[in-house]
């Protein structure tokens, strides 16, 4: 962690370096608890569509594990290395009242 002071103004700021995947899974927590796709999750519809970023989000909405490579749409490899084996490959996700169905399945909702 980086930390710059500004004793003139009483500014602290403070920087950290993320990797991809750790940037990807911050991304994936916020978006998870952000209020509109709680909502939509709940009582609409959430379409999670191939990417790399999206596999994290699938995973976390999900309680899921995808296979690697699963749920991305392409890669960039060394010339000249072998291709990734993925099977199979997942499309896009989508789901419907998720976080109602799962409420009512652990009895947390009444109906």
């Amino acid at each position: 962690m980086k930390e710059t002071v500004n004793a003139n103004d009483k500014v602290v700021v403070q920087s950290v370096t993320l990797t991809v995947a750790e940037g990807n899974r911050l991304i994936v927590i916020g978006l998870a608890q952000y209020a509109p796709v709680r909502e939509k999750l709940t009582n609409g519809v959430v379409v999670v569509c191939r990417g790399s970023t999206d596999t994290c989000l699938a995973d976390e909405l999900l309680k899921t594990n995808l296979a690697h490579g699963a749920f991305v749409t392409g890669r960039i490899q060394p010339e000249g290395s072998a291709p990734l084996p993925v099977e199979p490959s997942v499309g896009a996700i989508v789901l419907r009242k998720a976080l109602t169905a799962v409420a009512k399945a652990q009895g947390e909702l009444a109906f």
